[in-house]
């Protein structure tokens, strides 16, 4: 591991603890402590993160894998394939046990498991198991109007979620972007083989806290770390790690057609709140 890389590290844990230890043992109220967390726009950071989305929002077609972890040793890995105007391809896997696809062809997104799909909190106990084998979930599916954040939680298998949408790319708008307090450097790292500018983005006057790893050779992050502090005693923190990403790839148009086997039968999930995930 670098210098810069133990040094970094050493201070977001570092902060966190002094987070914890004033939560905890001195119950401090956030109307005192968060307003020193919210970020100060630095205009050269802030021009960072914008070409950093640009460049995304701007490629003609991208693959990449990126893997998420939590504060456990599991892990999801999201293999990730884009084209314009409107094709996507991201399979999510939970180890080989456990794996589903989410396809657009342009118009119909299709949602299917390896084996059997797991019980979600949209499921009625009663017909589940008429509805767990063979099947596969089918909508329309425009431009900019689709969440892959969003539609992946129905696979149900992810132990943890993306932090970046991929959906950015085709142009759906970040429901975040509105809550943005300000960005501001945090210097340099390298991940890989990638030579990185490091950002740091508060949202909602800092109840999240999005750090972007950003390549200096393509302009899109290696690395994204996200802090959530939903309550004033707790902490979540998510990592997201991008590897063997290629802009502007020559992608075959099979890669995003997909067709239900002889015997499938579409499954349509009842409209109704969240899924349960793992």
């Amino acid at each position: 591991m670098r210098t810069g890389t133990k040094a970094w590290t050493a201070i977001v844990m570092a902060g966190l603890a002094l987070e914890g230890w004033a939560l905890h043992v001195l119950s401090a109220s956030p109307a005192r402590w968060r307003p020193a967390m919210i970020v100060r726009d630095d205009p050269v950071a802030h021009t960072l993160y914008e070409v950093m989305v640009r460049t995304l929002q701007e490629a003609n077609s991208l693959s990449y894998t990126s893997v998420c972890s939590g504060p456990d040793e599991r892990t999801s890995t999201y293999r990730v394939w884009l084209a314009k105007p409107n094709a996507l391809r991201v399979e999510v896997s939970n180890g080989p046990r456990e794996s589903g696809t989410l396809v657009c062809d342009g118009n119909d997104l299709w949602i299917y498991w390896e084996g059997d799909r797991p019980f979600l909190r949209v499921d009625d106990p009663n017909t589940y198991e008429k509805t767990r084998s063979n099947v596969y979930v089918r909508r329309s599916a425009k431009a900019g109007e689709v969440s892959i954040a969003n539609e992946m939680a129905l696979l149900g298998i992810a132990w943890y979620g993306i932090i970046l949408d991929p959906s950015l790319f085709h142009g759906h708008a970040d429901p975040l972007e509105s809550s943005v307090d300000g960005v501001r450097a945090r210097g340099q790292d390298r991940i890989g083989d990638q030579e990185c500018d490091v950002i740091e983005v508060s949202y909602d006057r800092a109840h999240r806290t999005r750090y972007f790893w950003v390549s200096r050779h393509d302009n899109l992050p290696r690395k994204v770390k996200e802090v959530v502090r939903p309550t004033e005693a707790s902490v979540t923190v998510t990592v997201e790690e991008w590897s063997e990403v290629v802009i502007n790839p020559e992608i075959p148009q099979r890669t995003f057609i997909w067709s239900p086997p002889e015997g499938w039968r579409q499954w349509n999930p009842p409209p109704s709140g969240s899924v349960r995930l793992p």
